[in-house]
């Protein structure tokens, strides 16, 4: 198995023990996998985010499948380089 492959794997393992069926904004925030809730409105806006649910009286709930999906959709391996000074 390639190692971005089981390093990928290995992440969406871990974060799925964390999240919920469904998760708030705040949620995701607090779990690092956004920078702030209004990062997943705009994303939610231009698309490019997780799928999500509106609730009606509970606002916006994101299903732990659709969360998973994006991580594994848009999640990048960035392998640790050596600076050059």
């Amino acid at each position: 198995m390639a190692l971005k492959t089981k390093v990928t794997k290995t992440f969406l393992e871990n974060i799925s023990e964390n999240l919920k069926p469904l998760n708030s904004a705040d949620e995701l925030v607090e779990l690092g996998l956004a920078g702030s809730t209004k990062t997943l409105a705009n994303k939610r806006f231009e698309g490019t985010g997780p799928d999500f649910i509106r609730l009606k009286g509970a606002g916006i709930r994101y299903p732990k499948d659709a969360i998973l999906d994006w991580l594994q959709r848009d999640a990048v391996y960035v392998k640790n380089q050596k600076r050059m000074a």
